[in-house]
């Protein structure tokens, strides 16, 4: 299969689709790290096919960088309709979806550090100097499950903790956490009370069917109608 690829060069000269043999792992709408005249760049995969024009030219995807799509099957079409009326770029109107740090890897996985016991508590507890009071308190706290690493040298003290990884009774692993948008952050979100026109907009959306366009000067009150 044959990739449809928008590299990530805001230029009218690379303002236009290329071709790169596809790799498994990779889906329409996943960034994409690609090879580039001397570079490797990134890129957005925007569609398949079946063959490409220039066979004995075309190189490969070089691997996929996320693990999920960055951009739907809806912006890809909006895309190609902006793109076509409006004379935009392919590019300039992809950025558009995303966010800024998602580009260039500034945006990276956040992940935690866990601690769990590697064997037996009780033949790790006998092993342990009746003396170390707080390795053998931090033995005990994790007999029942991990905890973060971070509570446990918080609460024992990192020279205790760094102690039992050393001995080996403690294995530390990694946990991915998951970003919280701020907006779920907070508790008492307030609803905004909409005057006379906003309450208006948002009763023909609601009871009306098909594309509005939301239209009003700086400071009239739209993000409250979208809201």
């Amino acid at each position: 299969m044959i990739a449809e690829v928008i590299v990530d060069i805001a230029l009218s000269e690379t303002d236009k689709i290329f071709d790169y043999l596809m790799i498994d792992g990779v889906n329409v709408g996943e960034r994409v790290l690609v090879p580039f005249g001397t570079k490797t760049i990134e890129g957005f995969v925007i569609g398949v096919k079946e063959d490409t024009r220039y066979p004995d030219k075309i190189k490969s995807i070089l691997r996929p960088l996320d693990d999920f799509v960055a951009v739907t099957p809806e912006m890809i079409a909006l895309m190609r309709k902006f793109s076509k009326s409006q004379n935009l770029r392919y590019i300039d109107l992809l950025r558009l979806f995303l966010p800024v740090g998602l580009r260039g890897g500034v945006i990276k996985p956040v992940f935690v550090e866990f601690c769990r016991l590697s064997g037996d508590a009780e033949e790790f507890l006998d092993m342990i100097s009746s003396r170390a009071k707080k390795q053998r308190a931090c033995v005990e706290s994790i007999k029942e499950g991990a905890v973060k690493k971070s509570e446990l040298i918080k609460e024992f003290g990192a020279s205790a903790v760094n102690s039992l990884i050393s001995a080996g009774f403690i294995e530390v692993f990694e946990v991915e956490r998951l970003r919280t948008p701020e907006s779920a952050k907070k508790k008492d979100v307030k609803i905004p009370t909409l005057n006379a026109d906003q309450q208006s907009a948002v009763d023909a959306v609601r009871d009306g069917k098909g594309t509005y366009l939301l239209h009003g000067v700086t400071g009239s009150g739209k993000t409250e109608v979208y809201m």
